[in-house]
């Protein structure tokens, strides 16, 4: 058991490591500016890149409000191929306040407790 818990944190540093090794081969430019209070509604997912977490969506939309502290409330939802809801909340933080394109997205799940936040923002408005 030992071996294996071992093997294991030695693989996740490795990956981990890399990760925040790899630089973008160009550097991706926000929007200029966004109205949060015409961002925030439903908005539908009519094309993604294939993310983990979506292996398994169709129907895929996002739900923002406007929470009375000036964070972004974030409720994801999608069908899934087995016919079930599979849904996520979390909470929107604007990174950039000049732009407001910048946001910190923090869901209430095991791997943002381990991780944690980013500080550049992990949700770009582009």
């Amino acid at each position: 058991m030992k071996v294996a818990s071992l093997l294991f944190l030695i693989a996740w540093s490795f990956i981990t490591t890399n990760c925040a090794s790899i630089e973008p081969k160009q550097s991706l430019q926000t929007v200029s500016s966004v109205d949060l209070s015409r961002y925030a509604g439903t908005w539908y997912e009519i094309a993604r890149l294939p993310m983990w977490f979506q292996r398994h969506c169709i129907d895929s939309r996002a739900a923002y409000t406007i929470r009375p502290d000036g964070t972004v409330g974030v409720h994801n939802e999608c069908l899934t191929d087995r016919g079930t809801v599979d849904q996520a909340d979390g909470v929107a933080t604007v990174v950039d306040r000049t732009s407001n394109a910048k946001l910190m997205v923090t869901f209430d799940n095991f791997f943002a407790r381990l991780v944690g936040p980013s500080r550049e923002g992990n949700y770009w408005i582009l």
